[in-house]
C-alpha cells in the first residue's frame, strides 16, 4: 500500500505527517500565499541575531500547533466518531493552520512595557478572523453566520 502522507521535517516533533487523502484541503490551505509568507517571519522577532540557532519561523510554529491539533483530534476520535467530531476537527485543524496568518514581522516586538499590545494585535486578530471566515463560508456548508457574527464581534471587527 503506498504512503498516503505528505511528510514535513520539523526540529521540535521531528516528522509531521498529514493525509494526502483525508486531508489534501490543510495542504491546500498551507499552499496558499498567506500561510507561505509565514516562512519569511521569524517567531523569535530578531532573537535569530544574537542566538543564530533561534531561526525559529511562523510557518515552522505553525505546523507544529497543527501537529499537535492533530494529535488531540486523533485522541477524541477514538472515544467518538460522530460527525461532530469531524466537523470539529475541520474548523480546529484550520484554527491550527491559521491562527498566526495575520502576523507581520516584528508584531512581537512592538508590546507595550505593560504587556498591552498596540494596534497591531488589533490588526493580526481582524486579519486572521477575516481569512478563517472567508475560508469557512467557501469550504464549510454548515457554517454558522450566528456564531461567526459573535466571533467578529469579539475581535471588535462589527464596528
Amino acid at each position: 500500500m503506498p504512503n498516503t502522507d505528505k511528510i514535513f521535517r520539523d526540529p521540535l516533533y521531528n516528522y509531521i505527517a498529514i493525509d494526502k487523502v483525508r486531508d489534501a484541503w490543510v495542504l491546500e490551505l498551507i499552499d496558499t500565499p498567506e500561510v507561505q509568507r509565514l516562512r519569511r517571519i521569524h517567531q523569535l522577532g530578531v532573537s535569530h541575531f544574537t542566538y543564530p540557532g533561534a531561526d525559529h519561523t511562523r510557518l515552522c510554529h505553525t505546523l507544529g500547533v497543527l501537529n499537535l491539533m492533530q494529535h488531540s483530534c486523533r485522541r477524541v476520535e477514538a472515544m467518538d466518531h460522530g460527525p461532530d467530531v469531524e466537523r470539529a476537527r475541520h474548523s480546529l485543524l484550520a484554527a491550527a493552520v491559521l491562527h498566526d496568518v495575520g502576523h507581520g514581522p516584528f508584531t512581537d516586538m512592538l508590546k507595550a512595557k505593560d504587556g498591552d499590545f498596540f494596534i497591531s494585535d488589533w490588526l493580526r486578530n481582524r486579519n486572521t478572523v477575516e481569512f478563517l471566515g472567508i475560508w469557512e463560508s467557501v469550504f464549510n456548508p454548515d457554517f454558522n453566520y450566528g456564531e461567526f457574527a459573535i466571533i467578529r464581534s469579539q475581535a471588535g471587527l462589527n464596528n
